[in-house]
């Protein structure tokens, strides 16, 4: 599995819509579906904006069996404020 099938498939798993995790990671929603579709590689900083907004470690991207199918879902939570 490439890293852009890892980006996909956790975006897909966390249920999150493309703009959401382009705007999380600070990149355009056409370079997001650039990075799913292998047409470009995401740097160091774009992966880790990536996986803070997917909940998942970097190293998923890398791994080759990991799967989301064994990951908790992550809890939603309101917005603490002061």
């Amino acid at each position: 599995m490439t890293i852009g099938q890892r980006i996909q498939e956790a975006r897909q798993w966390r249920s999150m819509a493309r703009l959401t995790l382009a705007q999380a990671a600070e990149v355009t929603p056409e370079r997001l579906l650039a990075f799913e579709h292998d047409e470009e590689t995401p740097s160091s900083t774009e992966l880790i904006r990536m996986a803070n907004a997917l909940d998942v470690a970097t190293d998923y991207f890398f791994r080759r069996s990991l799967s989301p199918i064994h990951w908790p879902r992550r809890p939603q939570y309101g917005r603490i404020t002061d």
